[in-house]
């Protein structure tokens, strides 16, 4: 049996979300401005969100 939960998220806000044991995170975004964001899988689920950040100049 499949357990259905919703949930409501803000659609004017750009942003990365990420749906684990049915619950909605919203990632941060690089503070700078400016980055990249990689999900690290591991069984079939995400287990860590590593975040690599720029300074434009």
């Amino acid at each position: 049996m499949v357990k259905k939960i919703k949930e409501e998220i803000d659609m004017s806000v750009d942003g990365l979300y990420l749906v684990k044991n049915g619950k909605i995170e919203a990632i941060e975004r690089p503070s700078s401005g400016f980055g990249k964001q990689s999900v690290l899988w591991q069984n079939g689920e995400p287990v860590n969100i590593e975040v690599n950040q720029t300074k434009k100049i």
